[in-house]
């Protein structure tokens, strides 16, 4: 209608301004080079340091191990929802859990 406002209140505003973020999010460019960096870091660097001092050779009881899954995800998800997946893999990487094949 002419004068009305457009917003996302309206009927089956919701969902379009859903659709819109989600077309908007993967039109810009990525930017998950910072993390994929930081994620090899770890890998080439800290977690050696981490199963020497332990005196251990796998660390993870999961398969692919955890960072492999950060990257994994990070790649195939983007940034955000990666990070968020490696973080809960992360949560659920303990003793308690049994541990296994895992894929992102």
């Amino acid at each position: 209608m002419k004068g009305q406002v457009d917003c996302c209140c309206g009927p089956g505003g919701f969902g379009r301004a859903v659709i819109m973020w989600a077309r908007n999010v993967h039109s810009m460019p990525r930017r998950d080079g910072f993390i994929l960096d930081s994620i090899n870091y770890y890998q080439k660097q800290i977690d050696p340091q981490l199963k020497k001092e332990f005196g251990v050779k796998k660390m993870c009881s999961f398969m692919p191990t955890c960072s492999q899954y950060a990257k994994a995800a990070v790649k195939k998800r983007g940034p955000v929802i990666g990070m968020f997946m490696g973080a809960f893999r992360l949560l659920r990487c303990n003793p308690i859990t049994g541990g296994g094949y895992d894929p992102a």
